[in-house]
């Protein structure tokens, strides 16, 4: 009988585990901020790692990945800022949390001079099923600029004559209505 208990979902001992790995969560998110309080970023992310490990919603996985980013970057750890924004960018739902983190990614690798990888990273977006809407413009002007920095100047020319031409006949069809 106190195995089926167990295996219960209203049982108290399911309660239990979640509240624990709650309080849990919580104790290493606390102690990971003091750390960074205390500069001792090592020992924070390994914190913040065992925080991520108690979490099971993606929107919290997310908020944890976002802050990891960020601090990342606050100590110069741009490679390490990246891989965490690429986990956003897979594990968020939220179309305007994936371009806000694809957006961050691609303004950390100008701070880089990663021009190659911008021009893949933009280009594997524009193929992906994600509706980058308004945004499209932005990153059509950031890949001409980034083969603009490898000295390519022809299909930098050649995306900037696309933007401006859309954007005319954008113009001409407002025009019309």
């Amino acid at each position: 009988m106190s195995s089926r208990l167990s295996s219960n979902p209203l049982s108290s001992s399911f309660f239990f585990r979640l509240l624990n790995d709650e309080i849990s969560f919580l104790f290493h998110d606390l102690k990971g901020e003091i750390l960074i309080q205390l500069q001792k970023y090592d020992e924070a992310f390994i914190e913040f790692d065992k925080s991520l490990e108690l979490i099971k919603s993606k929107t919290k996985k997310t908020m944890m990945y976002s802050k990891l980013s960020m601090i990342s970057e606050s100590i110069g750890e741009f490679e390490k800022s990246i891989d965490y924004l690429k986990r956003i960018q897979v594990l968020s739902n939220d179309k305007e949390v994936k371009i806000e983190s694809f957006r961050r990614r691609i303004d950390i690798m100008k701070q880089l001079k990663l021009y190659d990888e911008i021009i893949l990273e933009i280009q594997k977006i524009f193929s992906s099923s994600l509706d980058l809407g308004n945004q499209a413009d932005e990153f059509n002007i950031e890949l001409a600029i980034a083969y603009m920095r490898l000295n390519n100047f022809y299909e930098s020319k050649k995306i900037f004559n696309n933007i401006i031409e859309y954007s005319n006949n954008s113009i001409e069809l407002e025009l019309v209505r």
